[in-house]
């Protein structure tokens, strides 16, 4: 049976003052990251945390409990979205609209009998490299970013980019309209995502991986991703070889030095916030 070690993690917020959204972890067969849905409304849960964060660190909490390697991924899912739903209804006293919904997305690398699995909803992604040095990525989100990214040009040019009060989302126009998407969220017509729904989990991407050992590993939330899926400055390979050598915290370094100094205004890289939260955790798998 295949084992994994963690070499090194690195969990930052996308801005110094702000709260960090994305939560990570690991039990003794599954190593998972989480990333929270930037909340388009006040907190209505845990204040002064949002109400992303404390989904996430719920979610956190409940995969290393339940995620075993006797267990079902999607109905793992199915139980931790069960029992988010019941605490918070049972702790927010108001009425609620649907994008006030807390949601998450996450990716997970679970080491089971017969062999590894990957699973997640959304867009964090497992990146992998194997014995042969053939490169792999996987993801539980929809492959096509260019809508995502074309709305996103659209904001900016509407709020002419980003503002130290946090730009396109704090423009009612920009606003009105993610809160609309948001509203799907967990229906057939938007994303399924960690939440308040339970049948999210009939719609979790389950991968079996073969892959060949020792295969070096690096489990992300979007907002690290980008350094490869949106900005390019990485091949999977040559991310994976800087992050053996010196470790993660280079690599964010980089990926702040294009965003904020590049790219500061989103002009060539269209996105709603200048930085998102980011979370990496490096992971090498062995027989």
């Amino acid at each position: 049976m295949s084992k994994f070690h963690v070499i090194d993690n690195i969990s930052e917020p996308g801005c110094s003052n702000g709260e960090n959204e994305d939560c990570f972890g690991w039990n003794h067969s599954a190593v998972f990251v989480i990333d929270g849905a930037t909340p388009l409304g006040p907190p209505l849960i845990t204040p002064p945390h949002s109400d992303a964060a404390w989904l996430a660190e719920f979610a956190r909490d409940f995969f290393v409990r339940e995620l075993s390697s006797n267990s079902s991924g999607p109905e793992t899912v199915r139980s931790l979205n069960k029992a988010a739903r019941d605490y918070f209804f049972a702790h927010v006293h108001q009425e609620v609209e649907p994008y006030q919904y807390p949601a998450a997305g996450f990716q997970a690398l679970r080491i089971l009998e017969e062999g590894l699995e990957t699973m997640g909803l959304a867009d964090c992604v497992l990146f992998v490299q194997d014995a042969q040095n053939q490169c792999t990525r996987w993801t539980g989100g929809k492959p096509n970013r260019l809508p995502e990214q074309q709305a996103a040009r659209r904001a900016l040019e509407l709020t002419s980019g980003f503002k130290p009060s946090g730009g396109p989302l704090q423009d009612d126009r920009v606003l009105i309209e993610l809160r609309l998407q948001r509203s799907v969220y967990n229906t057939p017509e938007g994303s399924w995502t960690l939440g308040l729904e339970p049948a999210a989990a009939d719609h979790v991407i389950v991968q079996n991986l073969k892959t060949l050992l020792p295969a070096t590993v690096i489990l992300c939330t979007d907002g690290f991703a980008e350094m490869v899926d949106h900005y390019a400055i990485h091949t999977i390979d040559s991310m994976i070889a800087r992050a053996e050598k010196d470790g993660l915290a280079p690599l964010l370094i980089e990926l702040r030095h294009m965003e904020r100094h590049l790219d500061p205004d989103g002009s060539m890289f269209p996105r709603y916030k200048q930085s998102d939260d980011a979370t990496a955790v490096l992971i090498c798998i062995r027989e």
